[in-house]
């Protein structure tokens, strides 16, 4: 995962001039609750960081719990963007790269390669709404050897709110089976911020995540704790 990360970085850094950097990274304390029963306590890092060049994005994502009972949850994923020029709409074509491991699910390696088209609009200075589309390759190796492999749609919408004390933002995907439109997944992320324009704020997070083909369907993690946010252009 490292290697694919760092290569994409130095293919775009040799190309383009860097523009601007964002990062956003917390540390928030969490309960899990595996179809409905609480399952651990623990302590999760997300880090959301992004490099923005002329017409490309680069953007890192991680998320990962460490929970009491050792149980730990992973998710990595690299998306590289192509925003395309002089268009009266904000349009974009994307690669991402994803790597999960769930102890919970009892899964050892979760792969993911999409390819895809998304839209970005702002309705105002304060409410931006996107949405966009993938295709999706996926690779399952669950801890007693079996493996399976999917081919998935991935739709995605999220929501943005962003005031001077607060900001809102909620992004679900709906991942279903191309053949068989039963089998899906559902992952939706909610988190409210207070004073997002400090560097250091206040975050509440709710992550739902649904495989229905997991043994454990249902996983859903309540966290609060505190927002480092950081934005340099050149």
């Amino acid at each position: 995962m490292r290697k694919i990360y760092l290569l994409l970085i130095f293919i775009t850094s040799i190309s383009f001039a860097q523009k601007e950097v964002n990062l956003d990274n917390n540390l928030t304390w969490n309960t899990v609750q595996a179809d409905n029963t609480t399952k651990s306590v623990g302590i999760t890092y997300i880090g959301d960081n992004t490099i923005i060049l002329k017409n490309f994005d680069l953007n890192s994502n991680t998320n990962y719990a460490y929970l009491t009972d050792k149980q730990d949850e992973l998710s990595q994923r690299v998306n590289l963007m192509y925003k395309f020029p002089e268009r009266k709409f904000d349009d974009y074509s994307f690669f991402t790269y994803q790597f999960n491991s769930s102890l919970i699910r009892k899964i050892e390696t979760d792969h993911w390669f999409g390819v895809g088209y998304g839209l970005k609009t702002k309705i105002d200075s304060t409410l931006t709404l996107s949405t966009s589309y993938a295709l999706v390759f996926q690779d399952i190796l669950w801890n007693t050897g079996e493996s399976k492999t999917f081919f998935r749609h991935s739709l995605r919408g999220k929501v943005k709110l962003t005031r001077d004390n607060f900001e809102l933002t909620s992004e679900y995907f709906y991942q279903p089976n191309i053949q068989y439109f039963n089998e899906y997944m559902i992952v939706g992320t909610s988190k409210f911020v207070i004073m997002p324009k400090n560097k250091l704020n206040f975050v509440i997070q709710d992550v739902l995540n649904y495989n229905s083909v997991a043994e454990i369907k249902v996983l859903h993690t309540i966290s609060l704790g505190i927002q480092y946010k950081f934005n340099k252009k050149f």
